[in-house]
């Protein structure tokens, strides 16, 4: 996958987590909350891929985690 599409994938679901949030369905943002670990984790390793030089702080910095 993509860094992009990583990228557009973690706004969707953060969308979602605050929609939930708001909506008090605290069930369904605890699930999308955890695919934006796993996306978040993913974008780091794509990111560090890409870039030898990179850490996983400067991702953490950068993408604003």
């Amino acid at each position: 996958m993509s860094i992009d599409r990583i990228r557009e994938m973690l706004d969707e679901h953060e969308t979602l987590y605050s929609r939930y949030m708001d909506e008090d369905n605290y069930a369904l943002a605890s699930a999308v909350y955890e695919w934006i670990m796993v996306l978040r984790h993913n974008l780091t390793a794509a990111v560090m891929a890409a870039d030898p030089y990179t850490t996983e702080a400067d991702v953490a910095f950068y993408e604003g985690f």
